[in-house]
């Protein structure tokens, strides 16, 4: 691809990459993570990873524990 040519936008990320998107340390998210504070990552080849949508809502929302977040996922979608 040529530099003229756009990327088409990321899906999800890995733990590194999501320090581009929050205010956060890759040791504070392994934290936050194991802690039950981030949104529910999946697993991809053994490699974590995170919905680019649902980490854009946790930080609208100003980064609420995983359960409360599933609750307020789940109230927007039905």
């Amino acid at each position: 691809m040529d530099s003229t040519t756009q990327q088409p936008e990321q899906l999800a990320v890995d733990v590194r990459q999501m320090t581009k998107m929050v205010p956060f340390a890759v040791r504070s998210l392994r934290r936050m993570d194991s802690g039950g504070r981030l949104p529910r990552g999946f697993k991809v080849g053994g490699r974590k990873l995170w919905r680019v949508s649902d980490l854009r809502l946790w930080t609208e929302w100003g980064f609420p524990e995983r359960q409360e977040f599933e609750a307020r996922l789940i109230s927007i979608t039905k």
